[in-house]
C-alpha cells in the first residue's frame, strides 16, 4: 500500500490490549448502574482505544479485499467501516490525540544533516488562501480532518521526514482532476503570443481519464522544496532515468508482471508519489510563491496516476507557457524523466 492507512492515536494506552469490548460491555451494565452510566463508561477513553485498535484491523483487511476484488460490496463495506474509525476517533478526549504545532526531525543524507520543521498553523493558512485564491472548494470539515491526520501521524510524518528529507507540505482537499488543472493553470497568467494557454495533453491522452491510486479523500502529503525544482535535490536526482519498473525494485519477469498487474486494475504500486492533481496543486503554489515551475524541460513521474495501462507523468514548457501532461508504460526511461516522491497520509 503507498499510502497511510487511518491511524489511531500514537500515545494509545497499551494497558488495555487484553481487554475485550464485550467484557468492558458488561462491566458497564454490572449491579445497580443506569443506563446513562453504562452509555457514559462505552465513552471512556480506554473502552475507544481498544474499539479502535479493533476497527484498524478491520479497516486494514477490508481495504485489501477491496483493492483485490473491486467490487462494490467490499468498496462500501471499507468505507463504512471507515467511517466507524472515525466516529471512534472522535470520541476520544483531545488529550488522547496530542496536537503539535510543529514537526521538526534532523534528516542526515551523505554526512550532512539538516533539521527540517513544519508547522501546522502556517500551513493551514497556506493552504486555505490558496484553496480561497484559486475558487477550490473544500468541505466544511477540511479544516478539521487535516488537524485529524496531523495529530493521528505525527510520529509516522516525523520518521518520513528524517527518512526521505521531505520539508515541505500539501493540504490536499477531495477534488476532480479536470477542475484542478482548470483552476490551477487557466488563471490568465500562463500567456504565449498574448494569448493565455491550456495544459498540452500528449499523444491523446486527456486529463479526464487519469484514474488516481489514493482515496479521494483529505489528506497530508509530505514533499520536497529545497533545490527541488527539476529534481535537483539528490533524492530526487536519482530517479532520474528509472523506469516505473526501477522505481519499484521490479527485476525480474515475474515482478514486472505484477506491476502491470497494478497498473492495469488501477491498484497502487509499491512505491508514494504525487497524483497528477496534486502535482499541479504543488506546481502551482511553487509558482505563485517564487515565480518558478517544478520541472521545466525535465518531465516528472506522478506515480499515483494512470492513464490506461500508462503512468502519467508531468512537465512545464518553458517555450510555450503551459503545464504538458502524458503518460508511458512502466519500462520507459530516458535521462529526463524523473520522479516526485511522497509521503502521504490520510
Amino acid at each position: 500500500m503507498s499510502f497511510e492507512t487511518p491511524q489511531k492515536p500514537d500515545n494509545e494506552i497499551k494497558t488495555v490490549k487484553e481487554m475485550s469490548v464485550a467484557n468492558m460491555a458488561e462491566v458497564a451494565g454490572a449491579g445497580n448502574r443506569s443506563g446513562n452510566e453504562a452509555g457514559s463508561l462505552e465513552n471512556d477513553p480506554i473502552i475507544l482505544e481498544k474499539k479502535a485498535d479493533q476497527l484498524k484491523e478491520q479497516l486494514q483487511e477490508a481495504v485489501a479485499k477491496a483493492r483485490e476484488t473491486n467490487t462494490d460490496e467490499d468498496v462500501e463495506k471499507a468505507q463504512q467501516l471507515l467511517k466507524q474509525y472515525r466516529e471512534v476517533i472522535y470520541k476520544l478526549k483531545p488529550e488522547s490525540r496530542p496536537m503539535p504545532k510543529s514537526i521538526s526531525a534532523n534528516y542526515e543524507y551523505k554526512g550532512t544533516t539538516e533539521t527540517i520543521e513544519i508547522n501546522l498553523e502556517s500551513n493551514l493558512e497556506r493552504y486555505n488562501s490558496f484553496y480561497k485564491d484559486h475558487q477550490i472548494k473544500t468541505s466544511e470539515n477540511f479544516e478539521s480532518e487535516i488537524r485529524r491526520i496531523w495529530a493521528e501521524n505525527a510520529d509516522k510524518i516525523k520518521q518520513a521526514i528524517e527518512q526521505g528529507g521531505f520539508d515541505d507540505v500539501l493540504f490536499i482537499p477531495p477534488y476532480n482532476t479536470v477542475d484542478i488543472n482548470q483552476k490551477t493553470t487557466e488563471q490568465g497568467d500562463y500567456v504565449k503570443n498574448g494569448k493565455p494557454t491550456k495544459t498540452y495533453e500528449y499523444g491523446g491522452e486527456t486529463i479526464s481519464s487519469i484514474i488516481d491510486t489514493k482515496p479521494n479523500q483529505p489528506r497530508i502529503v509530505l514533499i520536497h522544496r529545497k533545490n527541488a525544482e527539476n529534481l535537483k535535490r539528490p533524492e530526487l536526482f536519482e530517479t532520474k532515468d528509472k523506469s516505473i519498473y526501477e522505481l519499484c525494485n521490479a527485476t525480474i519477469s515475474e515482478e514486472k508482471a505484477k506491476i502491470k498487474e497494478l497498473i492495469k486494475n488501477k491498484q497502487p504500486l509499491p512505491i508514494d508519489g504525487l497524483t497528477l492533481g496534486e502535482y499541479l496543486i504543488a506546481d502551482r503554489i511553487h509558482f505563485k510563491e517564487t515565480g518558478k515551475h517544478l520541472d521545466v524541460g525535465i518531465w516528472a513521474w506522478t506515480p499515483t496516476s494512470y492513464s490506461g495501462a500508462s503512468v502519467v507523468h508531468s512537465s512545464w514548457s518553458s517555450n510555450n507557457s503551459q503545464i504538458q501532461v502524458s503518460a508511458d508504460i512502466p519500462r520507459i526511461s530516458v535521462s529526463f524523466l524523473g520522479c516526485r516522491l511522497a509521503r502521504t497520509f490520510m
